[in-house]
């Protein structure tokens, strides 16, 4: 039996979660999530 090699339906990506840092108000808190994003 002959093996047919198939292409990639979708480009390689990297997944991964975050959690999403909130200030008191509310807002997102950007400094906390480039800090941890720059962390993985």
């Amino acid at each position: 039996m002959e093996r047919v090699e198939l292409g990639k339906r979708y480009p390689q990506t990297i997944m991964a979660t975050a959690c999403i840092p909130w200030k008191e108000d509310l807002t997102f808190d950007e400094n906390v999530f480039r800090k941890f994003i720059g962390e993985l």
